[in-house]
């Protein structure tokens, strides 16, 4: 792909009894070449999804584990992060090292419904927020401390 290229996505969410709790999601082009996969974590405050490079679910560490998705629980805005710690989950004293393997927010995603009627059942306005990249195509880190 060259830079300033798009390629136009689908998302498509598996369906099946085994699954309806936490349903997996594909991502793929519109010549059904697949990118990526993800599936709902169970037992968490907010939705939260593993995404992964393959279709099936890939553990924390692997090479496949791309990173997770977040939530609010209106489901409205979304916080997508990369592998890492939580900085949440680090001492204030802890060394550099630790610091630095801090996961990234890789992209924020906000939802709005488009007004119609009461109960908005139609199409929603989608922000996304990558991240800035520089002059030589290097992503700037965002972090939280």
């Amino acid at each position: 792909m060259k830079k300033g290229e798009s390629v136009e996505c689908k998302i498509t969410r598996e369906r099946s009894a085994l699954n309806s709790f936490n349903p997996r999601y594909v991502v793929e082009t519109e010549q059904g070449d697949f990118l990526m996969g993800s599936k709902k974590r169970n037992m968490k405050k907010t939705s939260n999804y593993v995404i992964s490079m393959t279709k099936a679910e890939a553990p924390k560490g692997s090479d496949n584990h791309l990173g997770k998705l977040r939530s609010n629980f209106l489901g409205s805005e979304f916080v997508a992060y990369g592998p890492g710690l939580n900085p949440a989950e680090l001492d204030k004293g802890a060394p550099l090292s630790a610091v630095e393997s801090v996961r990234e927010e890789l992209a924020a995603i906000s939802y709005t419904s488009t007004l119609w009627g009461k109960k908005p059942r139609g199409p929603r306005k989608m922000e996304v927020f990558l991240p800035f990249v520089n002059q030589r195509g290097e992503r700037i880190m965002c972090k939280v401390r």
